[in-house]
């Protein structure tokens, strides 16, 4: 079989709840000539099954089964097995827009980068939009930024030259979190990054991603990313990640991130949003004012001028 043009890699634990959406939201792409390799890390629920059926219906989707061992060894697994010039990484709960694998692909190649992200849309566990998150596009911005440990790239909107990568060794399997970010700075010393300025992916928030559940973990290897990448560098950095973006478990925690929820869609122009967080900050904290002050903002005002459609 011709090896196709671009190897779409997707790594899945127990990701059943959102794994088809996001499968066929890359099998729905305006560029064709693509595979999905997938590599099903040791999933106990449902995802062996939904992977099946999807390879049954489109010889596009390659399955490879292991037993549970992390992310860097799971994305290892399939970046060897990626046969495309080009590979995009991409979540089991995410959704890829339309035209993100010919658009990215384009961009990459026009301004000779060796790995290049996209704008994207922040949704919650239901799809609903919250905001879109414009990061730098230029190699000198997105190069500062990784450097004090932030996601100048996100990771599921990447793209990279899959020889690039596998050169430098692939993903560091002692990088059990924060493996992307370490991807990108050992990439951005071969080579130039970039990010396409169009929201060409939907990154999902919800309560069961790897993100949510191991924040603190992710913030201490993206840590351990950045010295390693000052120490090649011969720089001395200063890393600026420390905050947790994610909601814990205490009802404090997730009241403050439901507002914020909330005013991020009313900012978008996301009314019915913005007023669904006020009702659940409401319930969290009902002798808190800031969730009425949302609902009634939601309600009543319109959002600002310049939200984004």
């Amino acid at each position: 079989m011709e090896a196709p043009s671009i190897s779409v890699l997707m790594t899945a634990y127990n990701a059943a709840a959102y794994l088809e959406a996001a499968a066929r939201s890359v099998l729905a792409q305006t560029h064709r000539d693509l595979e999905l390799v997938v590599v099903d890390d040791g999933s106990t629920d449902t995802t062996a099954d939904i992977l099946a059926r999807l390879a049954e219906e489109d010889p596009r989707v390659r399955v490879i089964t292991q037993a549970n061992a992390g992310i860097p060894a799971a994305a290892n697994a399939g970046l060897a097995a990626c046969r495309g010039e080009l590979v995009a990484r991409m979540d089991a709960d995410d959704l890829s827009a339309p035209r993100r694998l010919a658009v990215q692909s384009a961009y990459l190649k026009e301004h000779g980068l060796v790995c290049c992200g996209t704008w994207y849309d922040m949704i919650d566990e239901g799809g609903r939009r919250l905001k879109t998150v414009q990061g730098p596009t230029d190699n000198g911005a997105i190069q500062k930024m990784l450097l004090e440990g932030h996601g100048s790239i996100c990771n599921p909107s990447s793209m990279f030259r899959r020889a690039a990568l596998v050169d430098l060794g692939g993903y560091s399997p002692d990088m059990a979190q924060a493996e992307d970010v370490d991807a990108f700075l050992r990439l951005g010393e071969v080579g130039q990054l970039g990010n396409v300025p169009e929201a060409l992916l939907s990154y999902r928030l919800h309560a069961t991603s790897i993100s949510e559940q191991k924040c603190e973990e992710q913030r201490s290897f993206g840590r351990l990313a950045c010295e390693r990448a000052w120490a090649r560098r011969g720089v001395e950095g200063v890393f600026t990640a420390d905050y947790i973006w994610r909601p814990g478990k205490d009802r404090v925690s997730r009241h403050a991130f439901a507002v914020d929820y909330g005013w991020w869609a009313f900012k978008s122009g996301e009314s019915a949003t913005a007023a669904h967080y006020g009702r659940r900050a409401i319930r969290l904290r009902p002798g808190q004012l800031n969730g009425y002050k949302l609902l009634w903002a939601a309600t009543f005002r319109k959002p600002p001028s310049d939200a984004l459609s």
